[in-house]
């Protein structure tokens, strides 16, 4: 099962340019099984999302958020996938209040694109590791994949590779390949912390993919 875990929407991020349901199309032409729609601070509404699953069955659409931390430090950036609870939505989260919320909660919590602001690793982050740091996406410079590596394996962590889209051509730049199928948040959250996957970068485009 082949999943894009980093996505953003118009629908709930500015910075996006590109809708739900065209992100899922071209998901869709790429041979993905599914995608996480990870807003800034905005949780996809479980209307919406259930809407989206019946309409694109058996595509899957996972509910997703990249939350930014209440700091004035030049790293905040984390995805949360395994709930649809509003309280991440609307809380002032700190880092050790915000990885107590997500093991209380048996949810899973990745560090987005790392060193992309500064050199080294947050304390905090290095006492209490999250699930995993984000490797590879369109927002991470090749040239760190190494030290991502080396932080990862000092704290004891896994990576992941994601699109972290904005973009329709970034749709499915970097995917995970899960070992097995998952049907719901809880399944792919035991399938990350197990880490039974995966990364897969996106070959060349066929010539005859348009990007509608």
């Amino acid at each position: 099962m082949r999943l894009d875990l980093h996505c953003h929407t118009q629908e709930r991020s500015s910075c996006s340019h590109v809708s739900e349901e065209a992100l899922i199309r071209r998901a869709i032409r790429l041979g993905l099984d599914g995608v996480a729609l990870t807003d800034h601070n905005c949780l996809p509404p479980p209307g919406r999302l259930a809407e989206l699953n019946r309409k694109y069955h058996p595509f899957r659409v996972f509910a997703g958020i990249e939350i930014s931390l209440q700091t004035t430090e030049d790293w905040k950036d984390f995805l949360v996938l395994g709930s649809n609870d509003s309280i991440l939505e609307t809380a002032v989260w700190t880092y050790p209040k915000l990885v107590k919320w997500v093991r209380r909660n048996k949810a899973w919590i990745a560090m987005a694109h790392p060193f992309r602001y500064r050199r080294g690793m947050p304390r905090e982050v290095m006492e209490n590791p999250p699930d995993a740091l984000e490797i590879y996406s369109t927002n991470i410079d090749p040239a760190l994949a190494p030290r991502i590596e080396a932080a990862a394996r000092n704290m004891g962590c896994r990576v992941i590779g994601t699109s972290d889209a904005h973009l329709l051509e970034e749709v499915g730049y970097y995917t995970l390949v899960l070992s097995q199928a998952v049907a719901s948040e809880a399944e792919l959250v035991v399938q990350l912390k197990k880490g039974a996957f995966q990364i897969k970068k996106r070959e060349r485009q066929p010539a005859n993919l348009p990007l509608g």
